[in-house]
């Protein structure tokens, strides 16, 4: 079918899928207000409404889909407690991290499951993502037939051609992660993809079967990059629904008159994603300033510093057993770890009390000793600073401090690396987004350690990128150019110089010589290029006989390289193929090669110039070994 705007289409829906949380919201195009819902009963079947779930997903043996987000959790938890197939489940939880971590990402990698277990990643990623579309489109659905009851002329379902996806990503990511994700999305499943957590709507058509979009109609997701998408967002609000801020001005109006670059920073709970944009002051277009940055410098490192705590406080036997025997009470601790280290510091300023959960008390009990010997032992190796009452757990802000200290150090330093460029030191404007800048320390040592700019946190920080998201898919060419974060390039062969190439880069075929493993620079680190930029290479095979051909990438943190062997020059583990079947013409047969690297993604265009074979896409993961022919 032929590819659709967001305009053509009814209704959009993004995704946030996040490495500790994920959600979503959408929007009715066709509606009389263009409001933004959120949805905010995850966790109801467990007495709770919350805004996102976690990012866990529980498979039976055999791989099927079992349970997803808080039903994952709480589901796992109830089988360790009763010991009943715990050790056959397959639980995952904090997976995204590996699409950042993982350089040779391909269809094959694998994620370890908790009881060690490999399962593919592609498989994982993929049974997430439709669960959450299961649910997006009958949350979607529903809300429709509510509004529409009084219509008689109005259509029962939306169909799947006419939602628009979005699915956010952070900006970091190499162009083989976003293609995983964009695989996943795409992958094929007939499984029944369990209960959502609202009314199920029947309906055959508008029922998941197939994945987000396909390669037939890859428009219909868009990929949007985390900061980016909470820009859109905040830069629309007036300065008083931002914490501490007063006034009715919109942020954009104020960033438009100063026109001098602001920064993102989007503090999640596996990354730290920081964006630098400044506004064309011709058009208001977006422009990026500098290319994203950042780490692995997410909140889960407060949670782990908050284990080790736990860990000297009790015992590392301990609390192993303990999360061995009771994995859903142990994960009841973390999310009351999570929700006093976000309260406002007004509420209790001497220290934040933990309820703990009647199996540790027990457990305590049995192991430790009764309330003196359990608290002996707790102030024995974290005097001062922990201490246990009344089935409380008592951490002063001191100590809450120290297990924040680190990783927010190690933020701060980013963000001063960033700001001490000289062309970002006069960015006036920070954002603080993402999940784990609902965190109050981050907040006040972001706000200390920057006492001369203007930090703007949005109400409910964690659910700006996905109200960003959908505002992104309604006007994506607002931001029009982006920076390269590396230099990009193709392995090809050329005619072998001897005063440039190297003696073992030489190859000879068919009496002609050439040197192999050059290094075609593409894009250069650091240029800006637009989001409609073409980029268009020319190339001829090596064998006449040829018929398949590989376009695969490379990059480098250089600003240049001479060949794909150069110290820090790495595979990019993705390609474009392409069949140029008629052979009449042999080596002077013409392979023209179109790039786009201004967008959310990199997209190519390959014209076999003697069959008019075209191939148009995403670049795609390395799918095997097979090899494909050489081209100059």
């Amino acid at each position: 079918m032929a590819s659709q705007t967001p305009f053509e289409r009814d209704v959009i829906i993004a995704i946030d899928f996040g490495t500790t949380y994920s959600g979503f919201g959408y929007v009715f195009l066709n509606a009389s207000q263009d409001h933004i819902y959120v949805f905010q009963k995850w966790g109801r079947g467990q007495g709770m409404g919350y805004g996102k779930t976690p990012t866990a997903l529980l498979l039976t043996e055999k791989g099927e889909f079992h349970k997803f987000g808080h039903a994952a959790v709480e589901t796992y938890g109830k089988q360790a407690m009763s010991k009943k197939d715990c050790k056959k489940l397959l639980y995952f939880d904090k997976f995204k991290l590996l699409l950042h971590s993982k350089k040779d990402l391909n269809e094959r990698t694998e994620v370890k499951a908790r009881n060690g277990k490999k399962w593919p990643a592609l498989d994982v990623f993929a049974k997430c993502l439709e669960y959450l579309k299961k649910t997006a489109t009958d949350v979607v659905n529903e809300r429709h037939l509510r509004s529409e009851k009084d219509n008689p002329h109005a259509e029962v379902m939306y169909k799947p051609e006419q939602i628009q996806w979005v699915i956010t990503i952070p900006a970091i990511w190499r162009i083989s992660a976003k293609e995983f994700m964009r695989k996943a999305a795409y992958k094929y499943s007939k499984e029944k993809n369990g209960d959502s957590p609202v009314s199920k709507v029947s309906n055959p058509v508008a029922s998941f079967k197939a994945g987000i979009a396909s390669p037939e109609d890859p428009d219909q997701l868009i990929l949007a990059l985390e900061p980016e998408a909470a820009s859109y967002y905040c830069r629309k609000l007036p300065f008083d629904m931002f914490k501490g801020q007063k006034g009715k001005e919109l942020v954009k109006d104020t960033l438009d008159k100063e026109k001098v670059p602001y920064m993102v920073v989007d503090n999640g709970g596996g990354t730290l994603d920081i964006t630098v944009h400044e506004v064309n002051a011709d058009n208001g277009h977006i422009l990026e300033k500098h290319c994203p940055s950042g780490g692995t410098f997410g909140g889960i490192h407060v949670d782990q510093e908050f284990e080790q705590l736990m860990i000297k406080a009790f015992g590392d036997d301990f609390i192993r057993r303990f999360k061995e025997l009771f994995p859903s009470d142990w994960q009841v601790i973390m999310n009351r770890f999570e929700e006093q280290k976000r309260a406002e510091e007004e509420v209790d300023n001497d220290e934040i009390s933990i309820a703990l959960p009647l199996n540790f008390i027990k457990s305590c009990y049995h192991e430790i000793g009764e309330d003196d010997a359990i608290n002996k032992r707790v102030q024995r190796f974290c005097p001062k600073n922990v201490s246990v009452s009344s089935d409380y757990l008592n951490i002063t802000m001191g100590m809450l401090g120290s297990l924040h200290r680190p990783i927010v150090t190690k933020i701060a330093e980013q963000m001063k690396s960033l700001l001490a460029k000289q062309s970002l030191q006069d960015v006036k404007t920070i954002f603080l987004v993402g999940g784990f800048s609902e965190a109050q320390f981050l907040r006040k040592e972001i706000s200390r350690q920057f006492p001369d700019k203007r930090i703007l946190i949005p109400p409910d920080p964690q659910l700006a990128i996905i109200r960003g998201a959908v505002e992104f898919a309604q006007e994506p060419s607002l931001l029009r150019a982006r920076v390269m974060g590396k230099t990009y390039g193709l392995n090809i062969w050329n005619d072998f110089d001897p005063e440039k190439h190297p003696l073992e880069k030489q190859e000879i075929i068919r009496q002609k010589v050439y040197c192999r493993d050059i290094f075609k620079t593409l894009a250069k680190k650091g240029e800006r290029i637009d989001i409609d930029e073409k980029r268009t290479y020319n190339f001829c095979p090596l064998n006449p006989d040829s018929t398949e051909f590989s376009f695969e990438f490379y990059s480098t943190d250089e600003d240049d390289a001479d060949f794909i062997s150069d110290p820090g020059v790495v595979s990019e583990n993705v390609e474009i193929l392409i069949s140029s079947p008629n052979t009449a013409k042999g080596c002077d047969r013409e392979l023209r090669l179109e790039v786009r690297f201004g967008g959310t993604e990199t997209k190519v265009q390959v014209l076999d110039v003697e069959s008019g074979n075209v191939k148009t896409a995403c670049l795609q993961l390395v799918s095997s070994s097979v090899f494909h022919s050489r081209f100059y």
